[in-house]
């Protein structure tokens, strides 16, 4: 009975995907620049100050690069695009710090200069040229809603450790329907991802993901003189903060713990396609478990400021595992207990009414990779 109702639903789908091609029509998408676009930086550095280019050197169509529900439509990415939803990641561009930043700068010193931070907060927007003009406050709307969304993570093919977003994103070849949102169009879409993933896997799972040096291309920043009219100076760097760290032992995975680890822990049970891991020395392709999108450890503010769906469980999420409370069994052998930042009162015992007592607040970085506090060099603190 199982095998002759798969084979109608099978039957179903060739049928309705050849039906499909016969009435395909692709979505036109705008790959280049506007007309009235500022070479401000030059012809051949379209998205300066930023490091961040495309493949083309040219633009990418915004609805190429978004679309990040649909990654969790028919049963596929569910538990990840949930994940995500209300990541930092997800809210990179949406941030009211981050806007109020963009904003002063483009105001100071030419809605161009805003392309320095678009390259890791508003991808999108910049590869569609939105940092051109002083229009929807210089941030496109899919930009704005999906920040760095899945597309464009996993479109990146090349990335430098030299920061300020040096990476190199190609715009990914669709499969038929799969920009398209109607009934139909959805239906063969999800049903020719699921029927052949073999080029949905090539497109957007790579080995470079897992790397350091992946999340270095925006987890790293510098400011030079063609931005600061100056000189160079260095500022935020969790990458070289791990590199040079106790927790990084080149070429010896059971003493080294990586970026992932520790903020993309891994999920089980997972019923996600994307489960298992061949590459890990630690995991297996069967092991039921998948990578968590929400990037624990980060901001646990603003979820709350802008309302996100699931925000409340998320920063419950973080502060749990700030204070050492979700365990991460993967690596436990290599890692620390307790809190990541643990906080000590050094005080007498006993004082006497009107004695002036000297009490000292001791903070010890026990399990980050990277310093404490850490982030835009002006803005961070700690609470």
């Amino acid at each position: 009975m199982f095998a002759v109702g798969s084979g109608a639903w099978l039957a179903l789908g060739l049928a309705l995907v050849g039906a499909g091609v016969v009435a395909y029509e692709p979505v036109g998408l705008v790959n280049h620049l506007p007309d009235d676009y500022s070479f401000v930086y030059g012809e051949d550095r379209p998205f300066a100050p930023s490091l961040a280019r495309t493949a083309t050197n040219d633009a990418y169509d915004p609805r190429s690069l978004a679309g990040s529900e649909s990654c969790g439509t028919a049963g596929c990415h569910e538990e990840i695009v949930a994940e995500w939803s209300v990541s930092a990641h997800r809210y990179s561009a949406m941030d009211p710090a981050f806007r109020e930043v963009q904003k002063a700068m483009g105001t100071q010193n030419g809605p161009e200069s805003t392309r320095y931070c678009a390259g890791c907060h508003d991808p999108i927007s910049l590869f569609a040229g939105t940092k051109n003009l002083f229009v929807d406050e210089l941030t496109e709307p899919h930009g704005l809603d999906e920040g760095v969304s899945c597309i464009t993570c996993h479109s990146i093919d090349e990335t430098d450790v030299q920061g300020n977003a040096n990476y190199v994103l190609h715009q990914p070849e669709r499969y038929l329907f799969e920009l398209q949102e109607d009934g139909r169009g959805r239906f063969v879409r999800d049903f020719l991802i699921r029927a052949y993933p073999r080029k949905h896997t090539e497109t957007f799972s790579k080995r470079l993901f897992k790397s350091p040096e992946f999340c270095a291309a925006c987890h790293k920043q510098f400011v030079d003189e063609e931005i600061n009219a100056v000189g160079w100076v260095q500022l935020q760097n969790q990458y070289d903060n791990w590199r040079k760290s106790r927790w990084n032992h080149p070429g010896d995975p059971t003493r080294t713990i990586e970026c992932r680890e520790c903020h993309m822990p891994l999920v089980s049970p997972s019923s996600e396609p994307a489960s298992g891991d061949a590459l890990d020395y630690n995991r297996s392709p069967d092991d039921g478990k998948h990578r968590s999108h929400r990037f624990l450890g980060a901001n646990q503010f603003i979820p709350l400021v802008q309302d996100l769906p699931g925000g409340r469980e998320h920063v419950e999420l973080v502060e749990q595992w700030l204070r050492g409370e979700i365990p991460i069994p993967e690596i436990a052998a290599k890692w620390k207990s307790g809190p990541a930042v643990p906080i000590e009162l050094v005080l007498p015992e006993r004082a006497a009414p009107g004695e002036k007592v000297d009490i000292r607040v001791l903070i010890t970085n026990n399990k980050t990779g990277h310093d404490f506090p850490t982030g835009p060099l002006d803005i961070i603190q700690a609470w």
